[in-house]
């Protein structure tokens, strides 16, 4: 476990969840004006948006692969930060993330199942 960098791993699951929320905010602008849901209540904004992209494919694979891409893109920055031992740390900081969201999603906490 020496060659394990905790630092390493925790920055890039950070980048990869600040990165997810940046990236995913237009995508969500873009359902609300597009769907009509402007006029919701905030309470009930959040649940209309996760069921408006899940009910259209094009929408879902959009939030998929951002998610994928910042996935990856936390996993570089784990390794680049730790130079020498590179792959193991982006694979360490790439299974954290699945761990972490499985447990949320476990949980209650997270509407999506390990992601």
């Amino acid at each position: 476990m020496r060659s394990i960098s905790i630092r390493a791993v925790l920055i890039g699951g950070i980048s990869d969840i600040v990165l997810s929320n940046l990236l995913g905010i237009p995508l969500a602008i873009y359902v609300i004006s597009s769907g009509g849901l402007s006029h919701l209540p905030k309470d009930q904004l959040q649940g209309a948006v996760v069921s408006a992209m899940h009910a259209n494919p094009g929408l879902f694979a959009a939030q998929l692969g951002i998610g994928y891409v910042c996935s990856i893109a936390g996993g570089f920055i784990a390794a680049w930060i730790t130079k020498g031992r590179r792959l193991l740390n982006g694979i360490w900081r790439l299974g954290f993330g699945s761990v972490w969201g499985c447990t949320l999603w476990y949980q209650g906490k997270s509407r999506n199942p390990c992601s």
